[in-house]
Protein backbone atom coordinates (compact mmCIF):
# COMPACT_ATOMS: atom_id res chain seq x y z
CA UNK A 1 0.00 0.00 0.00
CA UNK A 2 1.24 3.50 -1.19
CA UNK A 3 1.56 5.39 2.52
CA UNK A 4 0.48 8.67 0.57
CA UNK A 5 -3.04 7.18 -0.89
CA UNK A 6 -3.52 3.95 0.65
CA UNK A 7 -4.02 2.33 -2.68
CA UNK A 8 -2.53 -1.11 -3.87
CA UNK A 9 0.68 -0.91 -5.80
CA UNK A 10 2.34 -3.59 -7.72
CA UNK A 11 6.05 -2.79 -9.25
CA UNK A 12 7.68 -4.48 -12.31
CA UNK A 13 11.90 -3.81 -12.37
CA UNK A 14 13.62 -4.67 -14.98
CA UNK A 15 16.79 -7.55 -14.26
CA UNK A 16 18.38 -4.18 -14.52
CA UNK A 17 16.38 -2.57 -11.29
CA UNK A 18 14.94 0.12 -13.77
CA UNK A 19 11.26 0.44 -13.37
CA UNK A 20 9.39 0.16 -15.88
CA UNK A 21 5.47 1.53 -15.42
CA UNK A 22 3.67 2.42 -12.02
CA UNK A 23 0.03 0.52 -12.10
CA UNK A 24 -2.92 1.37 -10.48
CA UNK A 25 -6.14 -0.71 -8.91
CA UNK A 26 -9.59 -0.02 -9.38
CA UNK A 27 -12.26 -0.93 -6.58
CA UNK A 28 -13.75 -4.36 -6.42
CA UNK A 29 -17.38 -3.99 -5.39
CA UNK A 30 -18.55 -7.57 -5.38
CA UNK A 31 -14.60 -9.44 -4.80
CA UNK A 32 -12.30 -7.76 -2.25
CA UNK A 33 -9.22 -10.34 -3.01
CA UNK A 34 -9.06 -9.62 -6.33
CA UNK A 35 -7.32 -6.48 -7.52
CA UNK A 36 -6.93 -5.90 -11.48
CA UNK A 37 -4.41 -3.69 -12.08
CA UNK A 38 -4.08 -1.63 -15.31
CA UNK A 39 -1.25 0.31 -17.18
CA UNK A 40 -0.30 1.29 -20.56
CA UNK A 41 3.42 0.31 -21.38
CA UNK A 42 5.54 0.20 -24.54
CA UNK A 43 5.89 -2.55 -26.76
CA UNK A 44 8.24 -4.53 -25.57
CA UNK A 45 9.80 -8.25 -24.37
CA UNK A 46 9.80 -9.49 -20.50
CA UNK A 47 12.16 -11.84 -20.38
CA UNK A 48 11.45 -14.96 -18.04
CA UNK A 49 12.68 -14.84 -14.89
CA UNK A 50 11.57 -11.00 -14.93
CA UNK A 51 10.68 -9.84 -11.34
CA UNK A 52 7.50 -8.44 -10.25
CA UNK A 53 7.10 -7.16 -6.92
CA UNK A 54 3.94 -7.09 -5.15
CA UNK A 55 3.55 -5.03 -1.70
CA UNK A 56 0.14 -6.01 0.30
CA UNK A 57 -1.66 -3.67 2.85
CA UNK A 58 0.30 -5.72 6.13
CA UNK A 59 3.63 -4.11 3.91
CA UNK A 60 4.67 -7.77 3.28
CA UNK A 61 6.54 -8.46 -0.50
CA UNK A 62 6.36 -10.96 -2.58
CA UNK A 63 8.32 -11.31 -5.44
CA UNK A 64 7.45 -13.25 -8.34
CA UNK A 65 9.33 -14.47 -11.53
CA UNK A 66 7.93 -14.84 -14.98
CA UNK A 67 8.51 -18.39 -15.83
CA UNK A 68 8.45 -17.71 -19.62
CA UNK A 69 9.28 -14.47 -21.85
CA UNK A 70 5.65 -12.25 -22.69
CA UNK A 71 5.84 -10.43 -25.61
CA UNK A 72 3.77 -7.02 -25.02
CA UNK A 73 2.42 -5.98 -28.57
CA UNK A 74 1.38 -2.58 -29.01
CA UNK A 75 -2.74 -2.08 -29.06
CA UNK A 76 -3.22 -5.57 -27.57
CA UNK A 77 -4.05 -6.74 -23.72
CA UNK A 78 -1.67 -8.93 -21.94
CA UNK A 79 -3.58 -10.66 -18.74
CA UNK A 80 -0.71 -11.68 -16.21
CA UNK A 81 -3.01 -13.57 -13.11
CA UNK A 82 -0.53 -13.67 -10.07
CA UNK A 83 -2.02 -15.73 -6.92
CA UNK A 84 -1.08 -15.47 -3.64
CA UNK A 85 -1.76 -18.21 -1.07
CA UNK A 86 -2.27 -17.69 2.61
CA UNK A 87 0.22 -20.21 4.61
CA UNK A 88 -1.00 -19.21 7.80
CA UNK A 89 -3.82 -17.74 10.15
CA UNK A 90 -7.07 -17.75 8.70
CA UNK A 91 -8.13 -17.92 5.23
CA UNK A 92 -9.67 -15.36 3.35
CA UNK A 93 -12.21 -17.44 2.20
CA UNK A 94 -13.27 -19.00 5.67
CA UNK A 95 -16.85 -17.60 6.52
CA UNK A 96 -16.87 -14.75 8.82
CA UNK A 97 -19.42 -12.49 10.82
CA UNK A 98 -18.91 -8.99 12.27
CA UNK A 99 -21.19 -7.76 14.56
CA UNK A 100 -21.10 -4.06 14.74
CA UNK A 101 -23.39 -0.99 16.39
CA UNK A 102 -25.65 0.68 13.65
CA UNK A 103 -29.06 1.79 13.24
CA UNK A 104 -28.05 1.88 9.69
CA UNK A 105 -25.30 0.50 7.41
CA UNK A 106 -24.13 -0.42 3.92
CA UNK A 107 -20.91 -1.84 2.47
CA UNK A 108 -18.42 -1.85 -0.55
CA UNK A 109 -15.54 -4.49 -0.53
CA UNK A 110 -13.90 -4.36 2.36
CA UNK A 111 -15.28 -1.44 3.75
CA UNK A 112 -18.44 -0.57 6.18
CA UNK A 113 -20.80 2.87 6.52
CA UNK A 114 -22.52 3.18 10.17
CA UNK A 115 -25.47 5.41 11.00
CA UNK A 116 -24.23 5.16 14.75
CA UNK A 117 -27.47 6.12 17.30
CA UNK A 118 -25.87 7.89 20.09
CA UNK A 119 -27.57 8.17 24.08
CA UNK A 120 -28.93 11.56 22.97
CA UNK A 121 -31.08 10.23 20.03
CA UNK A 122 -28.32 11.84 17.54
CA UNK A 123 -26.50 10.26 14.60
CA UNK A 124 -22.80 9.75 14.18
CA UNK A 125 -21.11 8.50 10.72
CA UNK A 126 -18.31 6.32 10.87
CA UNK A 127 -16.64 4.04 7.91
CA UNK A 128 -14.44 1.31 8.86
CA UNK A 129 -12.00 -0.37 6.83
CA UNK A 130 -11.00 -4.60 7.35
CA UNK A 131 -7.43 -4.26 8.10
CA UNK A 132 -4.99 -7.06 7.50
CA UNK A 133 -5.11 -9.25 10.54
CA UNK A 134 -8.99 -9.35 10.48
CA UNK A 135 -9.66 -6.17 12.58
CA UNK A 136 -12.29 -3.76 11.78
CA UNK A 137 -10.88 -0.61 14.55
CA UNK A 138 -12.67 2.28 15.40
CA UNK A 139 -13.97 3.57 12.40
CA UNK A 140 -13.20 7.22 10.78
CA UNK A 141 -15.62 9.85 11.47
CA UNK A 142 -17.54 11.78 8.16
CA UNK A 143 -16.87 15.38 8.24
CA UNK A 144 -18.81 18.25 7.30
CA UNK A 145 -15.38 19.73 4.81
CA UNK A 146 -12.28 17.86 3.80
CA UNK A 147 -10.00 18.78 6.14
CA UNK A 148 -12.34 17.44 9.18
CA UNK A 149 -12.91 20.04 11.11
CA UNK A 150 -16.48 20.00 11.97
CA UNK A 151 -18.71 16.95 12.12
CA UNK A 152 -20.93 15.71 10.08
CA UNK A 153 -24.30 16.48 10.24
CA UNK A 154 -23.64 19.42 12.30
CA UNK A 155 -26.84 21.64 14.10
CA UNK A 156 -26.86 24.75 13.30
CA UNK A 157 -26.11 23.69 9.46
CA UNK A 158 -29.20 20.88 9.13
CA UNK A 159 -31.85 21.64 12.06
CA UNK A 160 -34.47 22.31 9.54
CA UNK A 161 -35.17 18.30 8.30
CA UNK A 162 -34.07 17.40 11.81
CA UNK A 163 -31.06 15.60 10.33
CA UNK A 164 -29.09 14.97 13.26
CA UNK A 165 -31.68 12.14 15.10
CA UNK A 166 -33.11 10.59 11.62
CA UNK A 167 -32.09 7.61 10.21
CA UNK A 168 -31.20 7.80 6.46
CA UNK A 169 -31.23 5.52 3.84
CA UNK A 170 -27.27 4.66 2.78
CA UNK A 171 -25.35 3.16 -0.30
CA UNK A 172 -21.75 2.99 -0.60
CA UNK A 173 -19.34 2.13 -3.43
CA UNK A 174 -15.67 2.27 -3.13
CA UNK A 175 -14.37 5.70 -1.71
CA UNK A 176 -18.08 7.27 -2.38
CA UNK A 177 -21.10 7.10 -0.04
CA UNK A 178 -24.63 8.72 -0.83
CA UNK A 179 -27.16 9.23 2.43
CA UNK A 180 -30.79 10.43 2.35
CA UNK A 181 -32.99 11.68 4.92
CA UNK A 182 -36.35 10.17 3.57
CA UNK A 183 -39.69 11.34 4.41
CA UNK A 184 -42.86 9.68 2.85
CA UNK A 185 -45.06 12.68 1.97
CA UNK A 186 -41.99 15.49 0.34
CA UNK A 187 -39.89 15.05 -2.39
CA UNK A 188 -37.36 18.03 -1.51
CA UNK A 189 -33.95 17.94 -1.40
CA UNK A 190 -32.55 16.06 1.46
CA UNK A 191 -29.57 13.39 -0.02
CA UNK A 192 -26.17 14.07 0.83
CA UNK A 193 -22.97 12.84 -1.11
CA UNK A 194 -19.98 11.73 0.69
CA UNK A 195 -16.49 10.61 -0.33
CA UNK A 196 -13.21 10.59 0.88
CA UNK A 197 -10.72 13.03 0.30
CA UNK A 198 -7.60 12.49 -2.18
CA UNK A 199 -5.97 15.61 -0.27
CA UNK A 200 -6.38 14.82 3.25
CA UNK A 201 -7.85 11.62 3.16
CA UNK A 202 -11.08 12.09 5.50
CA UNK A 203 -14.56 11.29 4.50
CA UNK A 204 -16.34 14.17 4.29
CA UNK A 205 -19.78 15.54 2.50
CA UNK A 206 -18.81 17.25 -1.13
CA UNK A 207 -22.44 17.88 -1.91
CA UNK A 208 -26.00 18.19 -0.15
CA UNK A 209 -28.62 18.75 0.01
CA UNK A 210 -29.52 17.77 -3.35
CA UNK A 211 -32.38 16.20 -4.57
CA UNK A 212 -34.86 14.10 -4.38
CA UNK A 213 -35.34 13.47 -0.26
CA UNK A 214 -33.82 10.18 -0.86
CA UNK A 215 -36.42 7.61 0.62
CA UNK A 216 -34.23 5.32 -1.44
CA UNK A 217 -30.35 5.70 -2.96
CA UNK A 218 -27.96 3.63 -4.52
CA UNK A 219 -24.64 4.75 -5.89
CA UNK A 220 -22.01 3.26 -7.83
CA UNK A 221 -18.47 4.19 -9.38
CA UNK A 222 -20.46 6.29 -12.13
CA UNK A 223 -23.95 7.55 -10.65
CA UNK A 224 -25.42 8.88 -7.55
CA UNK A 225 -29.25 8.13 -7.94
CA UNK A 226 -32.07 8.96 -5.53
CA UNK A 227 -35.82 8.58 -5.30
CA UNK A 228 -39.02 9.74 -3.61
CA UNK A 229 -42.12 7.40 -1.99
CA UNK A 230 -44.27 6.79 -4.60
CA UNK A 231 -47.07 8.79 -3.25
CA UNK A 232 -45.05 11.78 -2.97
CA UNK A 233 -44.68 14.28 -5.48
CA UNK A 234 -42.21 12.90 -8.10
CA UNK A 235 -42.53 9.90 -7.06
CA UNK A 236 -42.30 8.17 -10.25
CA UNK A 237 -38.83 9.99 -11.01
CA UNK A 238 -35.33 9.70 -9.90
CA UNK A 239 -32.27 12.15 -10.04
CA UNK A 240 -29.53 10.16 -11.58
CA UNK A 241 -26.45 12.49 -11.19
CA UNK A 242 -23.17 11.16 -12.74
CA UNK A 243 -19.57 10.97 -11.22
CA UNK A 244 -17.17 12.38 -13.20
CA UNK A 245 -13.57 10.88 -13.29
CA UNK A 246 -12.69 13.26 -10.68
CA UNK A 247 -14.83 11.87 -8.18
CA UNK A 248 -17.25 15.13 -8.61
CA UNK A 249 -20.84 15.21 -9.43
CA UNK A 250 -22.51 18.92 -10.74
CA UNK A 251 -25.71 19.56 -8.98
CA UNK A 252 -25.88 22.94 -9.37
CA UNK A 253 -27.39 24.88 -12.36
CA UNK A 254 -26.01 28.48 -13.27
CA UNK A 255 -28.31 30.42 -10.54
CA UNK A 256 -27.38 28.08 -8.07
CA UNK A 257 -30.45 26.06 -7.66
CA UNK A 258 -30.46 22.10 -8.10
CA UNK A 259 -30.29 21.19 -12.05
CA UNK A 260 -33.83 19.84 -12.95
CA UNK A 261 -31.63 17.95 -15.91
CA UNK A 262 -30.40 15.17 -13.94
CA UNK A 263 -34.62 13.91 -13.31
CA UNK A 264 -34.94 10.53 -15.08
CA UNK A 265 -38.89 11.27 -15.41
CA UNK A 266 -40.89 8.01 -15.70
CA UNK A 267 -38.15 6.03 -13.57
CA UNK A 268 -39.83 5.92 -10.16
CA UNK A 269 -37.22 5.55 -6.82
CA UNK A 270 -39.25 4.27 -4.68
CA UNK A 271 -36.83 1.39 -4.15
CA UNK A 272 -33.44 1.48 -6.05
CA UNK A 273 -30.78 -1.14 -6.57
CA UNK A 274 -27.95 -0.71 -9.11
CA UNK A 275 -25.46 -3.07 -10.00
CA UNK A 276 -23.06 -2.19 -13.30
CA UNK A 277 -25.43 -0.46 -15.72
CA UNK A 278 -28.26 -1.99 -14.37
CA UNK A 279 -31.01 -0.20 -12.28
CA UNK A 280 -34.04 -1.99 -10.51
CA UNK A 281 -36.71 -0.69 -9.46
CA UNK A 282 -40.21 -0.32 -8.05
CA UNK A 283 -41.68 0.18 -11.60
CA UNK A 284 -38.99 -1.76 -13.40
CA UNK A 285 -35.53 -2.91 -14.86
CA UNK A 286 -33.30 -0.30 -16.54
CA UNK A 287 -30.24 -0.44 -18.20
CA UNK A 288 -27.86 2.64 -19.07
CA UNK A 289 -26.66 2.77 -22.64
CA UNK A 290 -23.32 4.28 -22.56
CA UNK A 291 -23.39 5.31 -26.38
CA UNK A 292 -26.28 7.73 -25.80
CA UNK A 293 -26.41 8.47 -21.92
CA UNK A 294 -29.73 6.78 -21.89
CA UNK A 295 -31.79 4.70 -19.42
CA UNK A 296 -33.46 2.24 -21.18
CA UNK A 297 -36.43 -0.06 -19.37
CA UNK A 298 -35.89 -3.77 -20.12
CA UNK A 299 -39.34 -4.60 -18.67
CA UNK A 300 -41.82 -3.00 -16.52
CA UNK A 301 -42.99 -3.86 -12.76
CA UNK A 302 -44.16 -7.48 -12.20
CA UNK A 303 -46.12 -6.19 -9.05
CA UNK A 304 -47.34 -2.81 -8.01
CA UNK A 305 -44.89 -0.73 -5.88
CA UNK A 306 -42.53 -4.13 -5.85
CA UNK A 307 -39.69 -4.37 -3.47
CA UNK A 308 -36.90 -5.18 -5.77
CA UNK A 309 -32.58 -6.41 -5.88
CA UNK A 310 -30.78 -7.14 -8.61
CA UNK A 311 -27.01 -8.11 -9.26
CA UNK A 312 -27.00 -7.06 -12.71
CA UNK A 313 -27.94 -10.51 -13.88
CA UNK A 314 -31.22 -11.15 -12.40
CA UNK A 315 -33.98 -9.73 -10.02
CA UNK A 316 -35.46 -10.55 -6.77
CA UNK A 317 -39.13 -8.89 -6.75
CA UNK A 318 -41.17 -8.69 -3.98
CA UNK A 319 -44.79 -7.83 -4.37
CA UNK A 320 -44.86 -4.87 -2.52
CA UNK A 321 -47.80 -5.37 0.01
CA UNK A 322 -47.02 -7.06 3.17
CA UNK A 323 -45.07 -10.26 3.63
CA UNK A 324 -45.32 -12.23 0.56
CA UNK A 325 -43.54 -14.51 -1.67
CA UNK A 326 -40.52 -13.99 -3.70
CA UNK A 327 -39.92 -14.48 -7.55
CA UNK A 328 -36.59 -14.37 -9.67
CA UNK A 329 -36.37 -13.24 -12.94
CA UNK A 330 -33.61 -12.82 -15.69
CA UNK A 331 -33.00 -9.56 -17.14
CA UNK A 332 -35.60 -10.69 -19.95
CA UNK A 333 -38.27 -10.99 -17.55
CA UNK A 334 -38.43 -15.02 -17.35
CA UNK A 335 -39.10 -16.28 -14.13
CA UNK A 336 -36.82 -18.62 -12.95
CA UNK A 337 -38.45 -21.89 -11.36
CA UNK A 338 -38.08 -23.41 -7.66
CA UNK A 339 -37.47 -26.78 -6.30
CA UNK A 340 -39.11 -25.83 -2.97
CA UNK A 341 -41.84 -23.08 -1.78
CA UNK A 342 -40.72 -19.99 -2.60
CA UNK A 343 -38.74 -17.81 0.38
CA UNK A 344 -41.02 -15.25 1.75
CA UNK A 345 -40.39 -11.44 2.63
CA UNK A 346 -41.69 -8.72 4.33
CA UNK A 347 -41.21 -4.45 3.97
CA UNK A 348 -38.56 -1.82 3.59
CA UNK A 349 -35.44 -3.64 2.09
CA UNK A 350 -35.90 -7.32 2.26
CA UNK A 351 -34.11 -9.14 -0.16
CA UNK A 352 -31.01 -9.62 -1.91
CA UNK A 353 -29.38 -11.34 -5.06
CA UNK A 354 -25.69 -12.69 -6.25
CA UNK A 355 -25.13 -15.57 -8.60
CA UNK A 356 -26.61 -18.67 -7.10
CA UNK A 357 -27.28 -17.19 -3.91
CA UNK A 358 -30.55 -14.97 -2.60
CA UNK A 359 -31.52 -13.91 0.92
CA UNK A 360 -34.97 -13.02 2.11
CA UNK A 361 -36.30 -12.07 5.45
CA UNK A 362 -39.29 -10.75 7.40
CA UNK A 363 -39.65 -9.40 10.81
CA UNK A 364 -39.58 -12.92 12.23
CA UNK A 365 -36.27 -14.25 10.59
CA UNK A 366 -33.97 -14.73 7.36
CA UNK A 367 -34.00 -17.84 4.91
CA UNK A 368 -30.69 -18.11 2.44
CA UNK A 369 -31.84 -19.54 -1.00
CA UNK A 370 -29.86 -21.49 -3.49
CA UNK A 371 -29.64 -21.91 -7.29
CA UNK A 372 -28.69 -25.77 -7.05
CA UNK A 373 -27.36 -26.62 -10.35
CA UNK A 374 -28.25 -30.41 -9.23
CA UNK A 375 -31.85 -29.51 -9.13
CA UNK A 376 -32.17 -28.14 -12.62
CA UNK A 377 -31.05 -24.98 -11.41
CA UNK A 378 -33.98 -24.33 -9.33
CA UNK A 379 -34.09 -22.13 -6.83
CA UNK A 380 -34.36 -23.99 -2.91
CA UNK A 381 -34.47 -22.65 0.59
CA UNK A 382 -31.62 -24.24 1.82
CA UNK A 383 -30.70 -23.04 5.37
CA UNK A 384 -31.92 -25.29 8.21
CA UNK A 385 -35.01 -24.90 11.13
CA UNK A 386 -33.10 -21.87 12.88
CA UNK A 387 -32.90 -20.33 9.29
CA UNK A 388 -29.72 -18.37 8.36
CA UNK A 389 -29.62 -16.86 11.75
CA UNK A 390 -28.97 -20.54 12.75
CA UNK A 391 -25.61 -20.77 9.94
CA UNK A 392 -24.97 -17.80 11.17
CA UNK A 393 -24.20 -19.17 14.39
CA UNK A 394 -22.38 -22.00 13.27
CA UNK A 395 -19.75 -19.74 12.45
CA UNK A 396 -19.79 -17.58 15.07
CA UNK A 397 -20.65 -18.85 18.62
CA UNK A 398 -20.72 -14.88 19.96
CA UNK A 399 -23.95 -13.91 18.19
CA UNK A 400 -26.43 -14.16 21.25
CA UNK A 401 -29.38 -13.08 19.53
CA UNK A 402 -32.55 -15.05 18.87
CA UNK A 403 -33.99 -13.23 15.81
CA UNK A 404 -32.65 -11.73 12.99
CA UNK A 405 -35.09 -9.17 11.65
CA UNK A 406 -35.01 -9.69 7.62
CA UNK A 407 -36.10 -6.50 6.78
CA UNK A 408 -33.18 -4.54 6.26
CA UNK A 409 -30.42 -6.36 3.51
CA UNK A 410 -28.14 -5.84 1.22
CA UNK A 411 -25.73 -8.55 -0.91
CA UNK A 412 -23.17 -8.34 -2.76
CA UNK A 413 -21.01 -10.60 -3.95
CA UNK A 414 -20.45 -13.62 -1.37
CA UNK A 415 -21.51 -10.97 1.12
CA UNK A 416 -24.12 -9.76 3.14
CA UNK A 417 -25.16 -7.32 5.62
CA UNK A 418 -28.22 -7.29 7.87
CA UNK A 419 -29.17 -4.57 9.94
CA UNK A 420 -31.58 -5.57 13.06
CA UNK A 421 -32.65 -4.30 16.67
CA UNK A 422 -29.58 -1.96 16.61
CA UNK A 423 -26.83 -4.28 15.19
CA UNK A 424 -25.34 -4.57 11.96
CA UNK A 425 -24.35 -8.14 10.50
CA UNK A 426 -21.70 -8.36 8.25
CA UNK A 427 -21.66 -12.04 7.14
CA UNK A 428 -18.52 -12.74 4.33
CA UNK A 429 -18.60 -16.22 2.24
CA UNK A 430 -21.63 -17.24 2.38
CA UNK A 431 -21.13 -19.57 -0.84
CA UNK A 432 -18.50 -20.90 1.25
CA UNK A 433 -21.42 -21.31 4.50
CA UNK A 434 -24.18 -23.04 1.94
CA UNK A 435 -21.07 -25.67 0.47
CA UNK A 436 -21.29 -26.62 4.18
CA UNK A 437 -24.34 -27.05 5.09
CA UNK A 438 -25.67 -28.86 1.81
CA UNK A 439 -22.43 -31.21 2.82
CA UNK A 440 -23.10 -31.82 6.49
CA UNK A 441 -26.41 -30.17 7.29
CA UNK A 442 -27.39 -29.21 10.86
Amino acid sequence: VNSTSREYELTTTMTSGENIQMYRCPWSEKNPYFIDFKSLLPPQTLPANQKITVTLANGKKYNCLLTSQITLKAGEVTYLPIVIEAKEGISVFTPVCTTIDASQCAFSGNRIISAIKQTDGSMRFRVYDKRPDGTWGEGELVYEDENGIAEFPTTNKYTQFNYINNVPSMSLYGDYAVLGYSAMGTSAPRTFFIKKSKNTGKWYCSDGPIGFCGYAVDISQNFIITGNHVNAPNGQNTYVYPIDEDGNIHPYNASGGLDTKYIVYGMSGYKLSLAGNILATNNGVFQYNESNRNWKQLYGAKFGNQRIATDGKRVIIQNGGGESDVYIYDLEGKEEAWGSNKARAGENKPIGIYGNYALAGTTRGVNICYRNPDNSNKWEIINPDGGFLEIMKHWDKTITTTNLNGSNITLKGARALIVSDGKAYFIENIDKMVADWLANPY
